[in-house]
């Protein structure tokens, strides 16, 4: 057990190790940098929403060629440490606008920028391509000529750094001595493109104190969280490494990744150089695979050819040090918990008389417990079920009982109606065999019968639905503003009233109640609109309430039929 423990810990103590090892300026640094990777998707959202500012605009000066021209300009600056297909898209499109203007600064300016992305990326050919055969250098001057001598020097570079022929690379080193001479006499020595290439030309010459002491200038005034500062830092790195400063080399790879971040540059090359010196130099395997882990989704976001074959050549090595290390913690966690479970096995046999004694206590209450929430549940939906056998008993009866009255005053109407149509039909009989035909067409004409008819049957709906709805015209009032209640007239239903007692009976259509009551569809709507604005609880809930207006009960029914019956 002893011997157990003692390899537990040694393991444990190694993450420490490494970190103990680290100056506290180097550990800041690092977590300063752990912070901000956190914070990522923050920054890449303010950087899209620069984007999508500068796109709107673009959208908007879709007349002024210049003003287009400008802004795209801008927009494939913006993109061009983002994202490598948006930048060539907008690049190409400034070229296609350049060439439509027909200004030939413009369209060298722009070819240019495009072999300084291909150079960027990784794509050597399609560089060589526009600087060789589509620039003619007799049509270059002033700022186009500085901006052709850095692309073919940043060319150059590449040529040194990643060709294989060896021919091919000493004619690059050639080519890349002048063009950096010609740089230098392009700009004033103030200027900082002229101070940034004099970096350049100091470290070629392996004079890295005086490049430092440039690099420290040009800082002094920068972001920490720009782009700008990013390179620099980088610069600064290389210099430390070259003046053999490991710990500060590592801090301003770390202030340059952080930079990268902030400004959402997703072609970045601080995050890999960090990665590989702290597995190299530190050991600091994990964080070096996290830092690589966070390139490599960058660099495919980004979407080049030359970051992803970059880290690809470090990716593996790191990848299996780091797995091998997670196998370890795997192995010491697996170790704690046996451990642990020998130490918990010991402490339950201890306990297991008491655990014993309270379990079967513990379960008796619980079957209790249980017992008692399954009766309460049983109760509870027992009354739910009487209480919907009420409702619907009552809701039957009720329906039953509008039934009965109705089906009685119906056969009264249709028995009635059989009286009147013979005795109408006799009077017409007389009249015609009494040759007082002219009279008898003036009554029929005559609207005087209609109206009548009209009056008796809302005389007739009144009563009967006053006689199975007593209570209706007070609680209908009773939903509406003080101001706006409708007091009935000789025991009367008005028009609005009669309207949603249709509604009551459950004829909601407009098309059917205006059919009954022999008005239009129009003045039907009206006058339900005119109600309910005036209702005291919301429009949507107003003729629901209508709805349930004079509750049934057995009493209500016999009293409604009573006077039916005399």
């Amino acid at each position: 057990m002893r011997t157990l423990l003692l390899f537990l810990a040694s393991g444990l103590a190694f993450p420490l190790q490494i970190w103990a090892l680290q100056p506290e300026k180097v550990r800041a640094e690092l977590l300063e940098l752990d912070q901000i990777i956190d914070r990522q998707k923050s920054f890449i959202d303010l950087k899209l929403g620069r984007i999508q500012q500068l796109e709107h605009l673009i959208d908007s000066k879709t007349d002024n060629l210049d003003q287009m021209y400008n802004l795209q300009s801008l927009l494939a600056d913006t993109y061009f440490t983002y994202q490598f297909d948006s930048t060539l898209y907008w690049l190409r499109d400034n070229l296609e606008l350049a060439t439509r203007i027909n200004d030939p600064t413009r369209i060298n300016e722009t070819r240019l920028k495009i072999a300084n992305l291909y150079t960027t990326a990784g794509y050597y050919l399609e560089a060589a391509n526009l600087l060789d055969r589509q620039i003619d250098t007799a049509e270059l001057a002033g700022s186009v000529l500085g901006d052709y001598y850095i692309t073919r020097l940043r060319f150059c570079n590449a040529a040194v750094e990643y060709f294989t022929n060896p021919e091919m690379v000493l004619e690059a080193s050639a080519s890349r001595d002048y063009y950096l001479a010609r740089v230098l006499d392009s700009y004033p020595p103030e200027s900082e493109t002229f101070q940034k290439y004099l970096i350049e030309k100091l470290m070629k010459e392996q004079r890295y104190a005086e490049a430092g002491k440039v690099v420290d200038r040009l800082l002094a005034d920068k972001s920490p969280s720009s782009h700008t500062f990013a390179e620099y830092a980088y610069t600064k790195a290389l210099i430390e490494g070259f003046l053999q400063h490991a710990d500060e080399q590592i801090c301003w790879l770390a202030r340059s990744a952080s930079a990268d971040l902030q400004s959402a540059t997703r072609d970045n090359a601080s995050l890999c150089l960090l990665s590989q010196i702290l597995f190299s130099s530190q050991n600091d395997v994990e964080r070096a695979f996290l830092y690589l882990r966070v390139s490599m989704a960058d660099a495919q976001f980004y979407n080049a050819r030359l970051r992803p074959w970059q880290i690809a050549t470090v990716l593996p090595r790191i990848e299996a040090s780091y797995l091998a290390q997670k196998t370890r913690q795997i192995r010491l966690s697996t170790g704690l918990g046996i451990a642990a479970l020998v130490l918990f096995l010991f402490a339950c046999f201890i306990a297991v008389v008491e655990i014993r004694r309270k379990r079967r206590s513990e379960e008796l209450r619980r079957e209790l417990q249980a017992s008692n929430l399954r009766m309460n549940e049983y109760i509870r939906e027992l009354s739910e079920l009487n209480e919907s056998k009420t409702t619907l008993n009552n809701e039957l009866r009720e329906s039953n009982a509008v039934k009965e009255v109705y089906i009685g005053v119906f056969l009264s109407i249709c028995s009635n109606n059989i009286d009147r149509f013979k005795e109408y039909r006799n009077q017409i009989r007389k009249r015609l065999t009494s040759g007082s035909a002219k009279e008898l067409l003036r009554d029929i004409n005559s609207p005087r019968e209609i109206d009548q008819l009209v009056e008796e049957f809302y005389n007739t709906f009144d009563e009967v639905f006053l006689r199975l709805y007593p209570n209706f015209v007070e609680e209908f009032n009773s939903l509406l503003q003080p101001e706006a209640r409708i007091e009935p007239r000789n025991g009367a239903l008005n028009t609005e009233l009669r309207i949603f007692a249709l509604i009551r009976l459950g004829i909601t259509d407009s098309s059917k109640i205006a059919a009954l009551l022999r008005y239009s569809v129009n003045t039907i709507y009206n006058y339900r609109a005119k109600v309910k604005g005036n209702a005291c609880v919301s429009r949507a809930e107003f003729e629901e309430c209508v709805k349930k207006i004079g509750s049934f009960s057995g009493e209500k029914h016999n009293r409604s039929q009573q006077p039916s019956d005399k």
